[in-house]
Order: structure tokens, then C-alpha cells, then sequence
């Protein structure tokens, strides 16, 4: 693991724990066999539950918590920064999450997502998917 303390994470599914199942998959374990809280935060329809949590079983990513955000007209409705625009009010859900959640870390595809954490959540230390072997580092010599 790096040397930061990673106590919660959140990780995105599409174009992040989709097009690197394996990576993601043993990271998960490692993480939660050293105490850390993984959750998976995604934009799918929560209509899409089982199927998700299907997927997940199949890709045999562990998690803790698994969380869709809220259908876009409610998310529009309810962001409380009108100054972004739409789509990014949907995507600000995650940011939002990981605050509530006390995430330390979140790994996302989406460059918008990215910067999002940046403005609003400084904090939490956002990790591009093409970053992820970051996350990982060689056992110290014995």
C-alpha cells in the first residue's frame, strides 16, 4: 500500500473497476483485509441493484457498501451548487458521499468527477483510474 493511511475508499464501477477487474479485485481484498472500508459508488439506475451486485460477485470485487447515486432530475433538484452545470450536479453526488462517508481516497475515470473533488472536497484524495497501481507498492525487504 502507499504510504498515506487509506481508511475508506470509494471506487467507481464503469471505466474504472470495469476495464481492470483483476487490479481492482485484489486491491479490494488487500484493502479490507487491512482494515480499510471499500465502497462502490456508481450512476447506475439503482433500479440495476442485483444485476450490479451480480457483476461485483462475478468480477469477485469485496466490498462494504455499495452506493448509487440519485436519478439525475432529483440530483439536478437537490445539488446544492447551481453554478455547475447539470450533469455535473449528478456527478457532485459522489463527492457529497464520500464526505458523509469520511473517504480518504476515491478512484473515478471521469476527469469531471475528478476535478469535482478538487474543488469541493480537497480533502479526499482523488485518483485517476490510469493512476491506480499508485495504490500499490512493492513489500518493504525483509
Amino acid at each position: 500500500m502507499s504510504a498515506e493511511m487509506i481508511t475508506a475508499i470509494g471506487i467507481d464501477i464503469d471505466g474504472t473497476i470495469t476495464i481492470d477487474p483483476p487490479f481492482f479485485s485484489a486491491l479490494a481484498r488487500k484493502l479490507r483485509n487491512n482494515g480499510t472500508i471499500v465502497h462502490v459508488v456508481t450512476a447506475r439506475d439503482a433500479e440495476s441493484r442485483q444485476e450490479t451486485e451480480d457483476e461485483l460477485f462475478e468480477l469477485d470485487i469485496e466490498y462494504d457498501e455499495l452506493y448509487f447515486l440519485p436519478p439525475m432530475e432529483i440530483a439536478i433538484a437537490v445539488c446544492p451548487h447551481e453554478e455547475l452545470e447539470w450533469f455535473l450536479r449528478h456527478f457532485w453526488f459522489k463527492v457529497d458521499y464520500a464526505q458523509r462517508n469520511y473517504l480518504s481516497h476515491f478512484i473515478d475515470d471521469n476527469e469531471r468527477v475528478l476535478q469535482l473533488f478538487s474543488l469541493y472536497a480537497p480533502e479526499i484524495k482523488a485518483i485517476p483510474v490510469t493512476e491506480r497501481h499508485s495504490l500499490v507498492c512493492e513489500e518493504p525487504p525483509l
